[in-house]
């Protein structure tokens, strides 16, 4: 295999692990509901929601500056 055939098999990778990452950390944030309730399991899930996009916008940020030079 070619070094893009290898690249995109590893991005197709990357994305399911992602989405089941995803998937299990929605199952645990219902279990959480149930036991602090939804008031409380709603403002966690904001501010881990607002960590992830941070995350994600640095992480971008930072592969395209040492992409670009």
């Amino acid at each position: 295999m070619d070094e893009s055939a290898l690249q995109t098999r590893l991005t197709r990778i990357e994305r399911l692990l992602t989405l089941a990452v995803v998937v299990l950390v929605a199952q645990v944030l219902r279990d959480v509901a149930g036991v602090l309730g939804t008031w409380v399991t709603g403002v966690l899930t904001a501010t881990l929601a607002l960590l992830a996009v941070a995350a994600v916008v640095y992480t971008r940020r930072r592969s395209r500056d040492t992409a670009g030079g």
